[in-house]
Formats: C-alpha cells, structure tokens, sequence
C-alpha cells in the first residue's frame, strides 16, 4: 500500500508541473476523454486508446497519463505516453482507464474468441488451363453460419504433375500448367481442407500471321461526290487469306476522299469530296496496304442560294453608326450552306437607313426600317430600329428589388476587414444598396454605385463602411431579338455590364430613351 501511494504522489507531482506549463497558469483537468480505434477485439487482436486531458472550457492539458486495466486477464496494455496498445488476451469485458490530474476517463472492450473455420472453398472450383497458362486461385475460409473468416495461415498442395502451386499474397496461389492431364489443388487452413480440380489441354496453335495486305478493288478513278466500296484482303506467307481480324481504315486527305468502315467487317465505304490524289490504307495485325486513287473534278455547284436568312429578326443601332448586317447573312444551295452568298442589299425605307452593296448598315434618323439580301428570287430581310441619343444625360435610378430570389445586380460586391473599440475585427460583406446611372449622348456612360457594410455588435446592428464607387464606360443598345443594354466598363476592365430580357413586372431599371417608351429591364453583371 506505501509503494502505491507513493507512485500516485509522484504522479501527482508529475500532473502539477505539467498545469503549472500552461501559459495562463490556470489550466485544471476537469475530464479525460479516451477513445478507441476498435472497441471490440478478437482474441490475438490489438488496438490503439488515446486519452486527452482536458479542462472544463476543452482545452488540452499536457501532462502525464496513467494507464491501467481493470481485467488483465481479458486484455492488456502497452503505454506510450497519451496512447495506449490494447492487445485481446481472452474472451470477455476489459474497462481500460486512463487518469490525468485526479480525474479518470475509461473504455470497455470487448474480446470476442476467434471464429472457427468450419469450411474451405477454393475460387474457382475448376480450372482448365493450357500447357505453358497461368491461373490465379482463392482460398476462403468460413465459419459454420457461413461468415468469411480472413487472416488464417494456408498450406497448399498439390496432387499429380500436370500443374504446380505457388502461394503468393494470404489467401491466394498461382497454378502454372506443364503438361497434359488432370490435378487436384487442396488449400488448409486450421486443420479445414478444400479442393479444386484441374484439367490441362492441349494448346491452341498460334493463329496464321498476316504476311500482305491488299485493297480491293485497285487501278481505278473516282469523280467527285462518288461513292464506292473497297475489301481489305489479308494474306500469310504463303498466300492464304486470313479473316475475321479488326481493319483500320485510314485516308491521308480527307479533304480529297473519306473512307467509313462498315460494320467490324473488312469492308468500308469510300466517298469522294474533292479534285486531287489520296492514298487509302488498310491495316491487320500491324501490316499495312495501300490504294492510290485518283479523284476527278466534278463542275461546280452554282452559287445560287436557296434560302437567305438572318441569325436575328430585329436589331438596333444608333444614329449614325455602322453595322455590318452580313456577318448576320446565311444562306443554304443545292449543295449544303453558303458561307458568303452573292445578294444585292437594300433598305426600304432609305431616310431611317442605309446600307452600301457589302451590307453596312448606318442609321440615319430614330425609326424602323426593313433591311433585304436579295439573290434572284430569293429574298431574306429583318427589322432595325435607329435610336436617336438624347441631347442632355438620362438619369437610371436602380432599385434593390429581387428577382427569382437574389439580385440580378449582384448585392454583396465585396469583403473587408473592420476593427471596433475593443480591437475585435470583423469581417464586414459589402453590399450594393442603391446608385444612378447616367448615359451620354456619346455613348459613354457613369454608374455611381452606393456601397454599406454592416456587423452586428453587442446584438445590434451597426452600419460601419458606407462609400461610393464609381464606374465608367462605353455603351450601346440593341432591341428586339436582343433587347437589352450592353455596358463595357472601363474602370473595371474585364468586366461587361448587360442590361437583357426585357421582362415587365420585374423591375430593376427603367429607361426612357428619346421619344421611346419607357421599358424595364433586367440588369446582370457579366465577367
């Protein structure tokens, strides 16, 4: 009884020097938390405890830990400072304590015994190899209700010498095949035997080698826009044809001539798309034949369009700009889409609009026109509206309203840091809450944004950053197909502001432009 006293003295000493290291001078152990990797062993089984001290606010206490076990006889231990080795000796229920400054934490583990093999299955049961093969083979061990049970040493034999057997990772063999016949495998694990059987065939032959390969048929041209077969024609040294082995078609100008395997046959399509020479080739098993073919020049499609149409309906421009309207033309002949249709332009009404032979379009006066490409008797057009700018700046007052439940000018725009009077700081979101914009009738534009930031203090909120910022750009409208307002900032660069779908009953900005009614627009900040 003195020694043990004794010990718990010196290990009270030991915990007293390790609270008096705390910085604060204050730090009490008021619990210690132990947990475990595996709370129920197998018997030869271990596991890792850890223990923490710590105070009442959680923070840790350094100091010594004093291990024990309450059931040596179930499981013992092996400390090293906070952890501690836990190793499964028999079946039962073992309480492991830990203690730190007075105070005890503790763990039951489980011991369970080790189940026994009951039964031994090899995978596969069967095998059938050729003379010179490989296999890989399993043993599982299970217990009586059918549970795999792992871990267990296996000793494998083998019966007869047409294979033998080489254990490799736990659990598993490799057969290796020599000659023809029949062998039994048997793998024990605790005393549990199982069996699979072998049989050993004798080896396929290696198939023919592909010595030529040959195209048919050859020595022929082809016009353009053509189609024909071809047959890939393998051969061994001997002349023999060889079939069912994988072509690779493959056309050194597809410009000229395509070719398109049919099926997984040795067959495929060749068609003819221009003038000129190709060479298609035909690979089997790494050998390679070739055709070289002649394509012949066809007259070419007439460019007469069959359609004319523009990408959109209706665009805007403002008076006195350029457009160019063609980039907007496509047209469809008789022989797929025409990238540049020859059509003669025109305006229908020339005081709103004009337009030169190449398809510029510069507005004139604010109204809409109709814009024409004509090609023979094909006619595409679309609408413009020309806007004229008012002489003095038009005032946009943005508003804060929501739309699908956020802000389509995005609310919190940014982050900083606000130290208060007690030197706390505070990580204060930056929130757009109001601003003008205002539009020259050069194009360029100001947008004032008004920026708050708010924390909350002592449960009170308090607003702490307040500014503005100041935007500035070029701009330009577009109706119709693109409703909307396009904004390139300059302050900012890499950023441009759109104003798009004009969608009434969702109001964030409201223009009124010249004599143009007043609309409302949605408002998105792009990167």
């Amino acid at each position: 009884m003195y020694r043990t006293m004794t010990r718990w003295a010196v290990l009270s000493i030991v915990l007293l020097a390790a609270c008096n290291e705390d910085p604060t001078g204050t730090a009490r152990v008021a619990r210690v938390d132990v947990s475990a990797a595996d709370q129920v062993l197998v018997v030869g089984d271990s596991a890792t405890l850890t223990a923490l001290a710590l105070t009442a606010g959680g923070d840790v206490v350094v100091g010594q830990m004093l291990w024990r076990t309450l059931s040596p006889a179930v499981a013992t231990l092996e400390v090293s400072g906070g952890s501690a080795v836990v190793k499964a000796r028999a079946p039962g229920v073992a309480r492991i304590e830990a203690e730190s400054g007075g105070r005890k934490g503790s763990v039951d583990v489980t011991v369970i015994a080790a189940p026994v093999v009951a039964a031994v299955t090899l995978l596969p049961t069967t095998l059938v190899l050729e003379a010179g093969q490989t296999a890989a083979i399993q043993a599982v061990a299970a217990t009586g209700e059918g549970d795999v049970v792992t871990g267990r040493a296996v000793t494998w034999a083998v019966t007869g010498t047409a294979v033998t057997v080489n254990a490799g990772t736990p659990g598993w063999a490799t057969v290796t095949a020599h000659t023809t016949g029949e062998a039994v495998i048997r793998a024990t694990i605790d005393g549990i035997a199982g069996e699979a059987d072998v049989q050993v065939v004798t080896a396929t032959p290696p198939p023919p080698q592909v010595a030529t390969v040959e195209i048919a048929p050859s020595g022929f041209s082809l016009p353009v826009n053509h189609e024909t077969p071809l047959q890939a024609i393998a051969k061994d040294a001997a002349g023999n044809m060889i079939s069912g082995l994988p072509v690779t078609w493959t056309s050194t100008a597809d410009a000229v001539a395509s070719i398109t395997p049919i099926g997984v046959s040795a067959f495929a399509s060749l068609l003819a798309k221009s003038a000129g020479t190709v060479t298609i080739r035909a690979t089997v098993a790494g050998v390679t034949g070739e055709l070289a073919l002649q394509v012949t020049a066809a007259p070419p499609p007439a460019n007469e369009p069959m359609y004319l149409f523009f990408s959109s309906t209706h665009r805007g421009i403002w008076v006195n700009q350029l457009l160019d309207f063609s980039q907007f033309l496509t047209g469809h002949g008789r022989n797929g889409p025409i990238e540049d249709p020859d059509v003669i332009w025109s305006v229908e009404d020339p005081a709103i609009a004009v337009v030169d032979e190449n398809g510029n379009v510069r507005g004139l006066t604010a109204g809409t026109t109709r814009i024409r490409a004509t090609a023979g008797d094909v006619v595409g057009a679309t609408l413009v509206t020309v806007f004229q700018p008012v002489p003095s700046p038009v005032v946009y007052d943005l508003t804060g309203d929501w739309w699908d439940g956020q802000w389509h000018m995005p609310a919190q725009v940014g982050e900083e840091t606000w130290t208060d009077d007690n030197g706390t700081e505070h990580d204060v979101p930056l929130w757009a809450t109001g601003g003008t914009l205002t539009l020259a009738d050069d194009g360029d534009y100001e947008r004032v944004l008004v920026l708050q930031g708010w924390v909350t203090v002592d449960g009170t909120a308090r607003l702490v950053v307040e500014r503005q910022v100041v935007d500035r750009g070029s701009a330009s409208i577009m109706v119709g197909g693109e409703t909307g307002y396009w904004m390139h900032s300059e302050t900012t660069p890499g950023y441009v502001y759109a104003l798009v779908a004009h969608q009434p009953g969702n109001l964030i900005m409201r223009a009124e432009v010249g004599t143009a009614p007043e609309l409302s627009y949605m408002f998105r900040m792009r990167q």
